[in-house]
């Protein structure tokens, strides 16, 4: 079960039919939008992990996946290596 602030709760459920005839049910690959997007940014500070920088900008630690996919970075440990990087803040 996924809660509403997951990066997988609006991808569509597909199924699969296994050969033993079980139905395995799962979720749509999900891509990450790449592109222009001109949104707000903000500055990693010293020693400050994605979780941090997360709740620090959109109040809520959860949604780091929101700041990756604004800056097209798929490992979230991309984010944190340098201080004085600057990030892109998507709305929450």
């Amino acid at each position: 079960m996924l809660t509403e602030d997951s990066r997988y709760y609006d991808l569509p459920d597909l199924e699969h039919r296994g050969r033993d005839g079980r139905v395995r049910v799962y979720k749509e690959r999900r891509l990450i939008a790449s592109g222009p997007h001109p949104r707000p940014s903000t500055t990693l500070r010293q020693s400050e992990r994605l979780d941090l920088l997360t709740a620090r900008t959109l109040k809520d630690s959860r949604l780091f996946w929101k700041i990756c996919d604004a800056n097209d970075i798929m490992n979230p440990f991309d984010l944190d290596e340098e201080a004085g990087l600057t990030i892109l803040v998507p709305d929450r």
